[in-house]
């Protein structure tokens, strides 16, 4: 199977006009749900550990900092609210962790239900709406792979941060004797951070695909993931790079609507009356602008990213045939089979 990026991407855009129900309503729908899910879960937890009740004794605590004058006495009082406040900040921070693990499990799973629905949207299946659910009767697999990529996604950072910190405490040395070259050597430090975390995330970028096309899991998806990113990894990031123009335009109008924001901020800290409505009425238009306009370009783009990553690890797929043998989607019960397509042996 021969490489063309623009050829894929021309035939992704094409696939999306020619799919009903049409991409950007399925899309949109599971941009929704999954910002419906991150904020219930928040909400629910946050109830559940009394983020309410931390927030009220902190603002009653708050209203009292005007009686202390001296910062001495300031900070005793801090440390007394703390103490008697130890239990709740506690249940805080492990509600906090808890969140934190839910909502990467919530948004993994959801990840990969839309990878499986972008499987058969590339592939002409039927993709229907409830494809972006795909990942749940899978969700043990799905739920045992992420947890790994996100284990071994934590290692590697965490060797990758020891690095960057012996390189800064090895740059604060020389610039006591050279400013240039403890300068040069910081910047070297933190762009070989950045190229190691790209790194990684080209390394494990296959692991959903691999989930719910071929239905393996664990260790043997990241493997695989490995394997197939094997002289690879160049080609994702130039195809992931090929998008960027869209998302500069993207953070063009964000950016764009926070400046319009800020100056209605000014207009109302003038205190006339004329200023201030004018103010929140522009600053109520931008701020729908910014959220409709992030959502009709995710609406597009994320099924136009999706879709070009599919067509590339049909292509990675492709170059290792070593490791596949042919098998059709009746012999497998798979859905998102192939009968043109390899499977793992």
């Amino acid at each position: 199977m021969e490489y063309n990026r623009a050829k894929m991407k021309q035939e992704v855009k094409r696939i999306m006009k020619e799919t009903r129900p049409r991409p950007i309503w399925v899309t949109l729908l599971y941009l929704l749900i999954v910002a419906v899910g991150g904020w219930l879960i928040q909400t629910v937890i946050g109830a559940v550990v009394g983020v309410s009740a931390l927030a009220d004794s902190f603002a009653g605590f708050a209203g009292r900092l005007d009686h202390y004058m001296d910062p001495e006495l300031m900070m005793e009082a801090l440390v007394e609210f703390l103490m008697a406040n130890l239990h709740i900040i506690g249940s805080l921070i492990s509600g906090s962790i808890l969140i934190g693990i839910l909502s990467y499990l919530w948004n993994s799973t959801m990840a990969a239900g839309y990878v499986g629905y972008s499987l058969k949207m590339v592939r002409r299946q039927n993709a229907d709406v409830g494809t972006i659910f795909s990942a749940f009767p899978k969700f043990g697999k799905v739920l045992i792979t992420n947890i790994l990529v996100g284990v071994f996604t934590f290692l590697w950072t965490l060797l990758f941060y020891v690095g960057l910190v012996i390189v800064v405490a090895i740059t604060a040395l020389l610039m006591e004797a050279a400013e240039v070259v403890g300068v040069l050597l910081m910047i070297v430090g933190i762009v070989f951070f950045v190229i190691a975390m790209l790194w990684l995330t080209l390394r494990f970028a296959l692991t959903n695909h691999l989930v719910m096309d071929q239905g393996i899991s664990g260790l043997e998806a990241l493997t695989v993931s490995k394997k197939l990113m094997k002289g690879n990894k160049r080609r994702l990031f130039v195809l992931y790079l090929s998008f960027i123009g869209w998302y500069l335009l993207e953070l063009v109008i964000v950016y764009a609507c926070v400046a319009v924001i800020v100056l209605a901020g000014f207009l109302m800290a003038e205190g006339a009356m004329g200023g201030i409505i004018t103010g929140v009425i522009l600053m109520l238009v931008m701020l729908v602008v910014m959220v409709v306009a992030l959502l009709l370009f995710n609406m597009w783009l994320t099924p136009y990213t999706s879709g070009a990553t599919v067509k590339f690890y049909e292509y990675a797929m492709s170059c290792r045939p070593d490791m596949f043998h042919r098998e059709t989607a009746a012999d497998t019960g798979d859905s998102f089979g192939n009968p043109n397509y390899p499977t793992l042996d």
